[in-house]
């Protein structure tokens, strides 16, 4: 009696194994894009949220004032104010707590969050002076309290009203709002 061992696939078979693990990379690969895209987003969202808590924690801790500095291009700066004269002027740049590198990042370029876009004002915070004066600012300072607030080059004082950050990438968005007494930092 003759037995026929058979081993291997058909031709046939290996084209169906390969066409099914087609189908299945082909839909895969969309859900993965978006959850690159939702990544970089988040990845920024943590960025900037990190830095407006270690900035206003550092007022906190030194009993200095400190600012963070929000420019258009999407660079964002921690710094010490120097208030020594009539009008608070930006002093040092804050070190990072872990890179110990100045405290200064570019989250619309960097490379793990780029494709990330302002969705929000040109100026993010608003402040309103004790006489009822509104004004918008690119920069929010905050005291020895952690309580937000800007001063003006003419040293007038004004209290933080709003202030969000809004963040989008590819129909997602997210938003960094800064609490208006406490400097408390929430991510929506």
């Amino acid at each position: 009696m003759l037995c026929v061992a058979t081993r291997g696939f058909t031709l046939a078979e290996l084209l169906g194994a390969l066409v099914i693990l087609a189908i299945v990379a082909a839909l895969a690969i969309p859900s993965l894009t978006g959850s690159d895209v939702q990544q970089k987003l988040e990845l920024a969202t943590a960025e900037i949220s990190q830095a407006l808590q270690f900035v206003r924690n550092e007022a906190i801790r030194t009993g200095q004032p400190h600012a963070l500095y929000s420019a258009s291009d999407g660079q964002i700066t921690l710094y010490t104010l120097d208030t020594s004269g009539p009008a608070p002027v930006q002093g040092e740049i804050l070190t990072h707590p872990t890179s110990r590198k100045n405290y200064q990042f570019n989250v619309l370029t960097a490379r793990n969050t780029s494709a990330v876009e302002w969705s929000s004002a040109s100026n993010p915070f608003t402040f309103e002076s004790s006489t009822g004066v509104n004004i918008s600012a690119r920069d929010v300072y905050f005291n020895a309290n952690g309580t937000p607030h800007f001063v003006d080059g003419n040293g007038i004082y004004y209290r933080l009203t709003s202030g969000s950050i809004g963040l989008r990438n590819s129909g997602f968005e997210r938003s960094i709002r800064v609490a208006p007494v406490s400097g408390r930092v929430v991510v929506q």
